[in-house]
C-alpha cells in the first residue's frame, strides 16, 4: 500500500512564487528608447573615455648609441643570426628551451 507523501505547502508555493516572480520580471519589455525618427527626442549626454589613459611608456634604462648597438649585433652574428633564429623549429614540450641570447637587450 502506497503511502501519502506528505510534504509541507508553504516552501513549495514560495519557490514557486519566486519562479514565477523571475520569469515574469525577465519577460518585461524593456524601457522605450527614443524613436531616430523624432527630431525632438532627448538624447543622452556623451561621455568619452581615452584608450589611452592607463597608458604608461616603456622605460627600457639609459639609450644605447647606434654605434655600439650595431657593434653588439655584429658580434652576436648579425641578421643571419636572427633570421636562423625566425626560422628554427618550435622546441618540443620534451627539449630544453635553449637560453635566450636576446636576455641581455
Amino acid at each position: 500500500m502506497l503511502k501519502p507523501m506528505r510534504h509541507r505547502p508553504l516552501p513549495w508555493m514560495l519557490g514557486m512564487l519566486v519562479s514565477v516572480w523571475s520569469l515574469a520580471s525577465h519577460a518585461q519589455p524593456p524601457a522605450s528608447s527614443p524613436q531616430p525618427t523624432q527630431a525632438d527626442a532627448p538624447v543622452p549626454p556623451l561621455t568619452f573615455e581615452s584608450a589611452l589613459r592607463t597608458y604608461s611608456p616603456l622605460v627600457a634604462g639609459r639609450p644605447v648609441p647606434w654605434v655600439q648597438a650595431n657593434e653588439r649585433v655584429n658580434q652576436i652574428g648579425g641578421w643571419r643570426t636572427y633570421t636562423r633564429e625566425a626560422h628554427a623549429p618550435e622546441p618540443t614540450a620534451n627539449q630544453a628551451a635553449p637560453e635566450n641570447p636576446h636576455a641581455h637587450h
